[in-house]
């Protein structure tokens, strides 16, 4: 008897602001209407509340439901709630009545419900999600649904509550991580790593607006970063890195559970003209995969090997939890200092940091 197989694609963030470009979103809906189901991050939130205060917003665009059929999306990032409570609200109900299913919110703090069951063809697929309160993304209240922070804890809550739960297989979702480096932080590899320990089939990121590298654990595949898969408009204000995603085809067996990537495909947006090409890259998985010999090693080559060199955002390193509150404490003071002072950007001029 032949195992029951399901095809499925990952992809990163996807972004369509005022003024998308319509004919990259069109082609970006004829990619995904040839899937039959694929994952994303839905960045940003429509407009419709207060408007959080923070360096930015992103305002989603009242038709880009049109652009995502066969998708699942993602809300667990730092924008979601840009709008406040009704710009949530607002943007679940224009997903729900595009028919686009979306997971990763708590309905409350602690519930562990940021995840949803989806039946395809017989397999029963659970995404969860999450994201890093350091990177903005905001956490439930008693009022309104928010993001679960990526930490030990908030992990198992979620699992626990899933042990509760029937499906074929458990997909991860994390917004995480700090924009255009290469190299995921420790602190974020030991912990998509305790996932897999929890027995999560694989495990897939988005945030840097880069691709990032990924690992295989113990059999699973770590994507840590899928960059951008259409950040419309100007994607051209970005780093050059921010032009390409990765596109991950699966192919899911029920029988044994098993997780096969068939391919690896990245989108290359253009900076001279409107559009893109989509190539296949399988070489990605010879060139890009992480071999750590261990988390205390990787930890202490890591502003070595960092991508952005004078980057001050401090380190996280894996189990060291009242040392990196610290730290990011530390950092935050500064950040809002410069802020007040109104010399943020001339620090980061001088630091050779934009």
């Amino acid at each position: 008897m032949e195992s029951t197989s399901l095809s499925l694609t990952l992809v990163g963030d996807v972004f369509l602001g005022s003024g998308f470009d319509q004919g990259e979103a069109g082609a970006v809906r004829e990619f995904l209407q040839q899937r039959p189901l694929t994952v994303a991050n839905f960045e940003g939130a429509l407009p419709g509340g207060t408007v959080r205060r923070k360096a930015v917003n992103l305002s989603v665009d009242r038709l880009a439901t049109n652009y995502l059929p066969n998708a699942v999306v993602s809300l667990a990032n730092n924008h979601i709630l840009d709008f406040g409570a009704a710009g949530l609200r607002a943007t679940c109900k224009a997903l729900g009545d595009a028919g686009i299913d979306w997971f990763g919110l708590e309905s409350a703090p602690g519930a562990g419900d940021n995840f949803r069951i989806l039946e395809q063809g017989g397999t029963r697929i659970c995404l969860a999600g999450f994201g890093w309160s350091n990177e903005e993304c905001v956490g439930a209240t008693t009022k309104n649904p928010g993001v679960a922070d990526f930490t030990r804890k908030s992990i198992d809550r979620t699992l626990n509550r899933l042990s509760r739960e029937q499906f074929d297989f458990l997909l991860v979702y994390v917004h995480f991580g700090y924009e255009h480096e290469y190299y995921p932080l420790p602190l974020h590899v030991g912990l998509c790593r305790y996932l897999i320990d929890r027995g999560v089939n694989l495990v897939f990121g988005s945030h840097t607006h880069c691709v990032q590298a990924y690992e295989i654990y113990r059999g699973k595949y770590i994507f840590y970063g899928l960059g951008n898969f259409c950040f419309s408009p100007g994607h051209d204000r970005y780093p050059p890195g921010s032009d390409r995603g990765l596109i991950v085809e699966l192919t899911m067996i029920k029988e044994g559970s098993a997780i096969r990537v068939e391919g690896v495909k990245s989108i290359h947006y253009f900076r001279d003209r409107p559009g893109f090409e989509i190539r296949n890259d399988d070489a990605y998985l010879e060139r890009d995969r992480l071999n750590i010999s261990s988390l205390d090693s990787y930890g202490r080559d890591y502003k070595r090997i960092r991508s952005r060199k004078r980057n001050p955002r401090p380190v996280m390193l894996h189990e060291q939890e009242l040392t990196n509150e610290l730290k990011y404490r530390f950092w935050l003071v500064g950040v809002r200092l410069t802020g007040y002072l109104g010399i943020r950007q001339l620090v980061k001029k001088l630091l050779g940091w934009t």
